[in-house]
């Protein structure tokens, strides 16, 4: 049963993308998000009560965090909005404490093959993207492309990016203590690194980067399987046009159709005097007007969603467009209070997290790592993967691990 809901809560987080001219879904994935969150619960109430028990002061600091949302919004100078996005948000509480029930004393690995699987479902969507860039059908799951760039079913190529990465890690990592086959890793690994590739998404070769080298410090690889992934990784981004334009480079002439294609990231600011012709500019002027937007109200915070909906909108043109890094999203939105309750969330978290579980730490340190420079929280299917990964980890068993074979490294080597 409880895999039955992990499904269900990961097909309804999907479902804001589903367009029909005649069945509106707008917003039946918040409903069948807090109905399935609701539901979990209410069914499980000895575990319930075992987790607050053994996970008290992580359930405290979520509950605190999650209070202080809605005191921010009633002092906002746009409590209407704040408001609204307090009740959008107010999903992923009752998600993150479902997968909790649903990860507690969980052992057989199913869940984690089944996560492993949805990653490569995604990847496959992505692949069928790269070859039908404009599908009629995927039209219909998906938000508008981003053709030369693919995003797969996600919002946009950088979750979907960040994604592939992860599931790079995870394919060598589950591989590594035994949860899928040789063959699944020799099918997955080449799938992910040239989706990651693919996305053209700087941020996700960083989290591409990064995962490797903990892969390598925390023994799992030898440097030379270390060097092996990553010039995978390096020798698709050269010769995938779309993520070779991405370099700025001019070693190689550039296809035509990449050159011809806007950059989807933030170039046009509308303040006057202010410019930011690359995405990486882009985001110094949004981090420069969160921090001065921060330094109005320090301590309530502007208020949940301001930012996107009434900041941002000054730089970029349109709503929709975060601070570009979860850290400072909560400072200015919540204020100095809610920035240290979440981090006050995030060490309770994290104190839970088996130290000898690889496959936990590498993919939460991951997933931090890619929002210091973005922030996915409007992606209710990445956000509910990310949750789950949070939840498992949390959940991860304190038995030492069983170690198995490490990829082109011997038990007296490194």
């Amino acid at each position: 049963m409880n895999r039955l809901f992990f499904v269900l809560i990961i097909v309804f987080s999907l479902l804001a993308r589903i367009k029909f001219s005649h069945l509106p879904l707008g917003g039946v994935h918040y409903l069948g998000l807090s109905s399935l969150g609701l539901l979990v619960i209410f069914l499980h109430p000895a575990q319930v009560k075992i987790l607050w028990d053994k996970r008290r002061s992580l359930l405290i600091s979520l509950g605190l965090f999650y209070l202080w949302m809605w005191v921010s919004a009633w002092f906002s100078d746009f409590s209407s909005t704040a408001l609204k996005s307090g009740l959008k948000y107010s999903v992923y509480p009752l998600v993150f404490l479902a997968f909790l029930v649903i990860t507690f004393e969980s052992k057989d690995g199913l869940l984690n093959r089944l996560v492993f699987w949805l990653l490569i479902l995604i990847a496959g969507i992505g692949i069928l993207e790269s070859i039908f860039p404009h599908s009629d059908i995927l039209n219909l799951i998906r938000y508008p492309d981003a053709y030369p760039r693919i995003s797969s079913i996600m919002q946009g190529p950088n979750q979907f990016g960040v994604l592939m990465s992860i599931g790079a890690m995870l394919a060598v990592t589950f591989y590594r203590n035994g949860s899928i086959t040789k063959l699944e890793l020799c099918l997955s690994l080449p799938l992910f690194i040239w989706l990651t590739a693919q996305s053209a998404s700087r941020n996700a070769w960083f989290v591409f980067s990064i995962g490797i080298l903990l892969l390598w410090l925390m023994r799992i690889v030898h440097w030379r399987a270390s060097l092996l992934l990553a010039s995978c990784l390096a020798i698709c981004i050269i010769f995938l046009p779309v993520s070779y334009h991405r370099l700025n480079l001019t070693l190689l002439p550039a296809s035509a159709t990449v050159n011809s294609q806007p950059t989807p990231e933030i170039v046009q600011p509308k303040k006057l005097g202010t410019e930011a012709p690359s995405s990486y500019k882009a985001r110094l002027v949004l981090w420069q007007a969160a921090i001065a937007e921060f330094t109005k109200k320090p301590v309530t915070g502007i208020g949940i969603g301001v930012f996107a909906e009434h900041v941002g909108i000054r730089f970029t043109g349109r709503t929709g467009f975060h601070v570009h890094n979860i850290f400072l999203q909560v400072l200015v939105e919540l204020g100095i209070i809610g920035c240290l309750l979440f981090m006050l969330f995030l060490a309770s978290s994290i104190k839970q997290i088996n130290l000898d579980d690889a496959s936990s730490i590498i993919t939460i340190s991951l997933l931090l790592l890619s929002q210091l420079v973005d922030c996915f929280i409007n992606d209710y299917g990445f956000t509910a993967i990310a949750l789950y990964f949070l939840a498992a980890a949390v959940n991860s068993t304190r038995e030492r691990e069983k170690l198995g074979t490490r990829i082109f490294l011997s038990s007296s080597s490194r």
